[in-house]
């Protein structure tokens, strides 16, 4: 079973890659199962995390919500403040999908006291990312473009390159709120360009909403 955690983890990891969702939430269960009942408890929290991004990219906010919610509940416990920023900020993201942006913010606050002093981690960009889309949400494009200018530092010092997906689509975003349109196309074209680069179904679905705006 302790081998099989690892096995079915890594299935799902790359069907989520291949933005292969379901297929993906079923190997991370078995792998989550699997996890559990080994004692592997650092990977039972991420597993459960990933469960709840797979359904998140599903649109369907409310079981990512159940499924972060048990990771958080295994998180808490160990004390470990990366462990729980990042049940937090996913658990942000699902409120926020949700529309319940001050519940989503009060996450973020909570996940960002944790992360006090580790301004140079991934968890950090991924607390940036959610709190951009949150500020969009609110209509807030300044706040959402100060935010996004430090996600993009942020992936130049980790030399994550991932990070420019998020940082050219809520750019995009941003400026269409300031009524920017130039600025707006030119964003979202650079966040196309990284989406087909990348293979990502989900993120160029994403951008041609924006672009259809």
């Amino acid at each position: 079973p302790a081998l099989e955690a690892c096995v079915q983890d890594w299935w799902g990891g790359m069907a989520a890659l291949a933005s292969e969702y379901e297929a993906a939430v079923n190997f991370y269960v078995r792998s989550f199962e699997a996890a559990s009942v080994t004692g592997q408890t650092h990977r039972a929290i991420v597993t459960a995390v990933n469960i709840g991004n797979a359904l998140c990219a599903l649109n369907d906010p409310q079981a990512a919500m159940a499924w972060t919610g048990r990771a958080l509940e295994l998180a808490r416990p160990t004390g470990i403040a990366q462990h729980i920023s990042l049940c937090l900020t996913r658990l942000a993201e699902n409120l926020r999908r949700t529309g319940q942006l001050e519940a989503a913010q009060a996450h973020v606050d909570e996940a960002g006291a944790l992360l006090q002093g580790m301004a140079d981690s991934r968890n950090y960009g991924i607390l940036l990312i959610i709190s951009a889309d949150i500020a969009l949400d609110r209509g807030d494009g300044v706040r959402a473009l100060a935010l996004l200018q430090q996600l993009y530092e942020l992936g130049l010092q980790l030399q994550h390159d991932d990070l420019r997906y998020p940082v050219c689509r809520g750019s995009a975003q941003a400026w269409m709120l300031l009524r920017q349109p130039r600025k707006a196309l030119d964003k979202a074209q650079q966040a196309w360009q990284i989406a087909c680069k990348n293979g990502s179904a989900t993120h160029q679905i994403s951008v041609l909403r924006i672009l259809a705006k």
